[in-house]
């Protein structure tokens, strides 16, 4: 289980960040002395009110294969996949953490703030960090530091998001530890906020371990049906060519341009003196992370999201031309405007977004602008959608080494984030005789359920003697194919002596 007591507790902003950004990072600069804190940790994606928190996401982090060894190996990448995190960041669920009462007035915690405590059932020894969500599923702020719990194990003591100097709220004051309160189990479903149609936004729950969003699958069709017939040819809308889908360094050039263009080797340039995009820019489309900051979630929306104006920052009246930025201003403090959207015109036929689909380009960009390249590169199944961890499995007894009871029965539990547990796959064994079979001989077959993804096989009689070393060996498969093993090995005294110093001791 994880939780948090409060989202409003929080110390998430940079601890050095650029005066002309309020203290947070700069739109772009050809200067080093800003923060760092998108690059190593996460914090705020612009300026935000606590009342804009409306959700929280948990993310999946999947440790990448180096697959430029063995029998699948790539000539040109070892991970066969392109993402801004350099790792696979996935959806477990995103929760509303906004409570009401019988009357549609907030609950608010003891502190006197809305209560946006949550707590959450996700897969043990899973990776994960978490996101803080806008109403329309866009991160205000985000750890992009690992965290795990063990099986068993609880963590909502964090009490908010880094308030490192504030007294924290206790969890048990809050309304997710209360008993009538619905834990999320994100093992069974991954809730998704959905949008809001001009009200609260309301929340699908798909039966899937998880949820990718991927660039090929997802975000290039809806470019291709509704964008390219504006931004393609030799004169593109705003320079932006997507109908460009030649290759370059092994990515598409409809998704370089997008978000792969720090370089700037595309339309209009920055106007610092580098000539390139810095700071959490991936091109001048999108922030890395930061749909809230992207000039591409403006655009598609309608108005500008990362809560300044036009008029809080210098822009260039022609874009791309740094003399005709206003007069005195720096271009280390330039930012770009919000001038339109990117709706097609009246009678073009051309079919607009709909509001799943903004979301959906929303979470792309928050989630790093994965791209599978496996196919790309000739080497279909190995990339972004390849399951590359190991299903968990936990055998909680016998105890491993010494026991100082008899054990009456193995227990092992096993669950899977991704691609899902291959029941066909267990496979349980034991150094010793159990239920009558001999030694070595297979029991998956004697394995009873007593609880959610937890099993038991009873040892009856097995240890009526003092068994100095014995094994107990364990294996599932997820539906990828990776197997988890675990040999459990441990000594048990007979059911009603203890051996102590060489001599008998009768147990109580």
């Amino acid at each position: 289980l994880v939780g948090s007591s409060s989202l409003y507790k929080r110390e998430s902003f940079p601890g050095r960040g650029s005066s002309a950004f309020d203290g947070l990072d700069p739109f772009n600069t050809s200067q080093n002395n800003v923060s760092s804190n998108w690059t190593h940790q996460g914090a705020d994606a612009g300026k935000y009110n606590n009342s804009e928190i409306w959700a929280v996401r948990i993310l999946a982090m999947e440790s990448n294969t180096d697959r430029r060894y063995g029998p699948d190996s790539s000539e040109l990448d070892g991970t066969d996949f392109h993402s801004h995190a350099n790792e696979r960041l996935r959806i477990l669920g995103e929760i509303p953490v906004r409570k009401f009462n019988a009357q549609g007035q907030p609950i608010l915690d003891p502190e006197g703030n809305p209560d946006t405590s949550f707590l959450a059932k996700i897969p043990a020894d899973t990776p994960f960090t978490f996101q803080t969500l806008d109403r329309n599923g866009m991160v205000l702020n985000m750890s992009q530091t690992w965290h795990q719990v063990r099986p068993g194990e609880m963590r909502a003591d964090c009490g908010g998001c880094h308030a490192h100097s504030q007294l924290p709220l206790a969890f048990e004051q809050t309304a997710a530890s209360q008993a009538d309160y619905a834990i999320f189990d994100l093992s069974k479903t991954t809730p998704l906020i959905a949008p809001s149609n001009g009200g609260d936004p309301g929340l699908d729950e798909p039966a899937v371990s998880l949820v990718d969003v991927e660039f090929l699958r997802d975000i290039r069709p809806i470019l291709q049906r509704s964008c390219v017939a504006c931004h393609s040819g030799s004169n593109p809308s705003g320079q932006l060519n997507l109908g460009d889908l030649a290759l370059v360094d092994g990515l598409p050039g409809d998704y370089k341009r997008l978000a792969d263009d720090a370089q700037a080797q595309w339309g209009y340039p920055p106007v610092i003196s580098n000539g390139i995009w810095r700071q959490t820019n991936a091109s001048r489309y999108i922030r890395r992370f930061q749909s809230r900051r992207s000039l591409l979630m403006w655009k598609l929306y309608g108005q500008r999201l990362d809560g300044w104006s036009n008029s809080d920052h210098p822009t260039e009246s022609i874009p791309g031309d740094a003399s005709t930025l206003p007069a005195g201003a720096n271009p280390n403090d330039a930012d770009l405007d919000f001038t339109g959207t990117m709706m097609p015109p009246p009678g073009s036929g051309i079919t607009p977004l709909t509001d799943a689909e903004k979301m959906l380009f929303a979470r792309w960009i928050d989630l790093g602008a994965p791209i599978d390249t496996a196919g790309l590169r000739g080497h279909p199944g190995l990339g972004w959608f390849l399951d590359d961890q190991r299903p968990v499995l936990t055998v909680s007894e016998p105890r491993p080494n010494a026991n100082d009871q008899a054990p009456q029965r193995i227990r092992f539990a096993y669950a899977d984030a991704n691609t899902g547990i291959n029941p066909a796959t267990l496979s349980v064994r034991a150094s010793f005789s159990v239920q009558g079979r001999p030694a070595n001989n297979e029991l998956r077959d004697l394995a009873v359920p007593v609880g959610d993804g937890i099993f038991e096989i009873q040892l009856g009689d097995a240890f009526q003697d003092i068994v100095e070393s014995a094994h107990v060996w364990v294996q599932i498969a997820d539906q990828q194919g990776n197997i988890t093993r675990v040999d459990r090995r441990f000594s048990s005294p007979a059911s009603t002596t203890l051996l102590i110093d060489g001599f008998e001791a009768d147990l109580p």
